[in-house]
C-alpha cells in the first residue's frame, strides 16, 4: 500500500560460529553500533506511490522487484507470509541503496 516496500531479509546463520567451534564476545559498546548496522534483502512487492513523489527525490536507478537492497535495521515491521516466510515492511524512504552482485 502507498509508499511501502516488501522485503525478504537475507537469512543470517547464527549458528555459524558455533559450527565451527568459535566463541565470539562482542562488548557492549559493539552491540551498540550493531543497532545502527543495515539488513539486506529482496524487494518481493512494491506499492503503488513507492518511490514516486511530486519532489522527484528517487533518481534512476528506481529499486524495483528482485532488487536486492540494504535498509535500515530497525525500520519498518516484521510480517509472517501466507507462505510463512518472514518478511519486512518498511517504507520506500528506508531503502538505503541497491545493491549489485
Amino acid at each position: 500500500m502507498e509508499y511501502k516496500v516488501l522485503v525478504k531479509p537475507d537469512k543470517v546463520d547464527e549458528n555459524a560460529s558455533k559450527k565451527a567451534g568459535i566463541q565470539i564476545y562482542m562488548p557492549q559498546v559493539l552491540q551498540e553500533r550493531e543497532q545502527w548496522a543495515m539488513n539486506k534483502g529482496i524487494i518481493v512487492a512494491i506499492g503503488g506511490m513507492a518511490f514516486r513523489d511530486g519532489f522527484e527525490r528517487w533518481l534512476e536507478p528506481i529499486p524495483k522487484i528482485g532488487s536486492k537492497i540494504l535498509y535500515a535495521q530497525y525500520a519498518g515491521a516484521n510480517a509472517q507470509g501466507v507462505d510463512g516466510g518472514e518478511y519486512r515492511l518498511i517504507n520506500d524512504k528506508d531503502v538505503a541503496a541497491i545493491l549489485e552482485e
